[in-house]
């Protein structure tokens, strides 16, 4: 569909029809018809969806500000960002005064270079606030992690940094541990390209492994984590659907994000990444069993993640909150 001027362009439903044709093993194939309407005076609304206007050659019109591309502060130069504004509303607690216990996940770290000299201890307590997107790729929609916007309380990252330092010939590791406590969030979409549907996610983590290394001058970071997903709160156009409180991934999802030399753990930055969604299980109540539904709407896999980190404060301190990187 083409939108032909800007506005606001509303969808609407109207009359469904269906055709069901099957092939017997035998015999001729028969063809069932269905045609169905809103009800007189029934709702029909399903969304709508701002257009902005665009010029006859389909470009967006003149801007009163510079015609300069604006960098979104990742280095990307992409622009396109949700702005929260020159002070998001949202708040963030204080940073704890002792770093977050627990240990490193072997599996995630890299073998270290021969003769290096290791280092291990409890780490430095410092925090930091992660924001971002999670995309939903089945709904072509993404959903916001730790959404910076609302005036609820944002959640952060526990740090005990340096637990783990390998130094060696042109090569230094330094490994951190991450406890994450990210604020739930909803997520909005049109189900199937057609429904209006809204739920509560909850990000489930286990603690993050974060490896920081410097080789030769160049710089690279990778945060890896195991984590749940659990919807709840869910609306199907205005109506509430009753998924239950255990309605969550069967399995925890391998989360991995890296970054190359445009981040730093100190000063944060963006990072990107994919996670395969597994099938929901526990989805239901009073005997209805809902998996199949919540799957056919989530769960698959090559779902992008784009994250970015604030600068880290200290104990004691509050951290800043950053603003989303841009799509």
């Amino acid at each position: 569909m083409t939108v032909g001027s800007g506005g606001d362009v509303t969808f609407t439903a109207g009359q469904l029809r269906l055709e069901l044709k099957t092939a017997p093993a035998e015999g001729d194939a028969t063809t069932s018809r269905l045609t169905c309407a809103p009800a007189e005076g029934a709702r029909t609304r399903l969304a709508t969806v701002p257009v902005e206007e665009t010029g006859r050659d389909g470009s967006s019109p003149p801007s009163s500000e510079s015609g300069e591309p604006k960098a979104d502060g990742d280095g990307s130069g992409d622009g396109g960002s949700i702005d929260t504004g020159a002070q998001p509303l949202a708040s963030v607690r204080k940073c704890p005064e002792e770093p977050p216990k627990g240990k490193l996940d072997s599996k995630r770290l890299p073998k270290p270079p021969a003769g290096a000299e290791i280092e291990e201890g409890d780490g430095s307590a410092y925090c930091a606030v992660p924001v971002g997107f999670s995309t939903i790729r089945k709904q072509n929609a993404s959903a916001i992690v730790n959404d910076p916007r609302g005036r609820n309380r944002v959640g952060m990252m526990n740090l005990a940094f340096d637990k783990r330092v390998v130094k060696a010939d042109g090569y230094t590791e330094r490994d951190m541990l991450g406890i994450m406590s990210l604020a739930d969030t909803r997520s909005t979409f049109l189900s199937f390209g057609f429904q209006p549907t809204s739920a509560m996610v909850s990000f489930e983590a286990d603690p993050a492994t974060i490896v920081f290394t410097t080789r030769a001058g160049k710089t690279s970071t990778s945060v890896g984590y195991w984590q749940h997903l659990r919807v709840y709160d869910v609306t199907v156009n205005g109506a509430r659907l009753d998924v239950g409180s255990k309605c969550r991934t069967s399995k925890k999802i391998d989360t991995r994000l890296t970054a190359g030399s445009d981040y730093n753990p100190v000063d944060g930055g963006v990072m990107t990444g994919s996670i395969d969604i597994p099938k929901f299980s526990g989805c239901g109540s009073g005997g209805e069993d809902l998996d199949p539904l919540i799957n056919a709407t989530i769960a698959g896999p090559g779902n992008k993640l784009k994250i970015r980190q604030g600068g880290v404060c200290g104990p004691g301190q509050v951290c800043e909150i950053p603003k989303l990187p841009a799509l």
